[in-house]
């Protein structure tokens, strides 16, 4: 009967509860809790140090040098956030001494050529130039935003906080757009639209510069143009990447006409040429099936142009309804002066800021030749270096659009790029503390990332030689493992 299967043995269950969990899961527990929270807790420090960095734009150190310093609430706010962009670069530097060693992909990079300007830089404003407090004051912020920079790309995850940094510097770079915007009606007096000719609204935004509203530097248009140049074509790099993204149009594209409004009332020529032909590049990277449809258009708009006149009406708004001016403004001779001025120290340059003091007050306007004044050609030589270095790496790994494309921050970096590069030409961007630089900082760690990565993933890349003639891999009988050994968890 003991064998009939009607009368089967109970089966014996194990009802005991389970015991405390044992130190070793707890520990592992722990653990992977606090591999969790680092990555939100290091993004919201990256927009920390973007956001300090940005605090130091519109103000200077001259402010809290002031005798009368503090005047009032405001003015000591300006005075006190002067020095926040050193604030950040203490605490990137912080960061760095605990890491104690940079990547590898970022110890030889174009940032470090131009740390070395910036240091050459920084020598001449202390040996050289006329106000050595202020122009080591100039040289400290700029080197500062390399330093956040180094602090965020090497970390963990670096990809993911460079493109946060390059997210923070877009929002502010709105918010800045939209503030200059909604000021034009609230200031009133303070900010008002001068006549102009050549523009269809026949004003210009900020064509009258004030010497101080709210305790700042008063805007000007081509600040104006600036921001919207920048805001228009990050939105169009984000429309092109995702056209259906909610973020996109219900964010960026109202971003995108703001940026667009803005630039019609600035009347700023350098941002306006900048910005045509960041985006001719940003279409032209657009995936093979839109290349033909877009050149189609092209080749079928310009008789328009030509006949409608409106060819004629945007050399009048750039001109301002005047002839072409061959000086740009005057700019030319201020060239020629800066010239003269660095043949007191042509190997080291005169310091940071040296166009102010060696030019009566006058911008050089030319990041270039900003760059060979500061620190000579002993200074320029990294500076141009790492320029061109920049550039090989956006034309060779960011010039053509994948099909799958993760992110449209490929698409905003050629065409910010291309603006920037262009707006030096005639402005100052990289060589000196500015938006310029801040916006541009972030993409020269991301680029020389993208190389390193792509140089990685070709040296990981098996080796797999051919077959020899005549032999088949269906022929090929599978070898069963010897006893003991599991070859699929090799």
């Amino acid at each position: 009967m003991s064998d009939s299967p009607q009368n089967l043995p109970p089966v014996r269950r194990d009802l005991r509860q389970p015991g405390a969990p044992s130190s070793l899961d707890q520990r592992f527990r722990t653990t992977k809790g606090a591999e969790r929270k680092p990555p939100a807790r290091g993004l919201m420090l990256t927009s920390l140090l973007c956001l300090l960095v940005w605090s130091g734009y519109n103000t200077a150190i001259y402010v809290a040098m002031d005798t009368h310093f503090p005047k009032n609430f405001v003015n000591f706010l300006h005075g006190v956030r002067a020095f926040f962009p050193m604030l950040a670069g203490l605490i990137a530097a912080a960061q760095l001494a605990r890491r104690r060693s940079l990547p590898r992909w970022l110890s030889f990079s174009p940032l470090i050529l131009l740390l070395l300007y910036a240091m050459i830089g920084l020598a001449s404003s202390i040996l050289v130039s006329p106000q050595a407090l202020v122009a080591g004051y100039w040289a400290l912020q700029y080197i500062s935003v390399i330093g956040v920079v180094f602090a965020i790309a090497s970390g963990p995850e670096p990809e993911a906080h460079l493109a946060r940094f390059i997210s923070t510097n877009w929002a502010c770079c709105a918010a800045v757009c939209l503030g200059l915007l909604a000021g034009i009606p609230v200031l009133g007096g303070l900010a008002p639209t001068s006549k102009t000719a050549g523009s269809p609204l026949h004003i210009m935004a900020y064509g009258k510069v004030r010497d101080e509203v709210m305790g700042m530097t008063g805007p000007r248009s081509t600040g104006l143009g600036r921001f919207a140049g920048i805001l228009l074509l990050v939105g169009l790099a984000k429309l092109l990447h995702d056209r259906k993204d909610k973020k996109t149009l219900f964010i960026w594209l109202p971003l995108m006409l703001a940026g667009g409004v803005a630039l019609l009332l600035s009347q700023a020529r350098t941002s306006w040429i900048s910005v045509v032909i960041a985006a001719a590049l940003l279409l032209a990277r657009a995936p093979t099936r839109w290349r033909m449809p877009i050149i189609m258009l092209t080749l079928l708009a310009l008789p328009l142009v030509w006949l409608t006149g409106f060819g004629h009406t945007a050399l009048l708004y750039l001109t301002r309804g005047r002839e072409f001016d061959p000086t740009l403004s005057g700019r030319t001779v201020t060239w020629a002066k800066g010239w003269q001025a660095l043949q007191q120290s042509p190997w080291s340059g005169l310091g940071f800021w040296a166009d102010r003091y060696f030019l009566n007050g006058w911008n050089v306007h030319n990041t270039l030749l900003d760059a060979l004044m500061q620190s000579g050609f002993l200074g320029v030589i990294p500076f141009v270096i790492a320029i061109v270095w920049i550039w090989s790496g956006i034309l060779r790994f960011y010039s053509t659009k994948p099909a799958r494309e993760a992110s449209s921050l490929p698409g905003e970096l050629v065409a910010v790029m291309t603006f920037l590069t262009v707006y030096s030409v005639t402005e100052i961007t990289c060589s000196f503390y500015s938006v310029g630089w801040i916006a541009m900082a972030p993409f020269f760690a991301h680029v020389q990332l993208r190389a390193y990565q792509n140089a990685r993933k070709r040296r990981a890349a098996p080796f797999l030689p051919a077959p020899a003639r005549g032999a088949s891999l269906m022929d090929a009988r599978p070898v069963a493992p010897l006893p003991g050994r599991d070859f699929t968890s090799r």
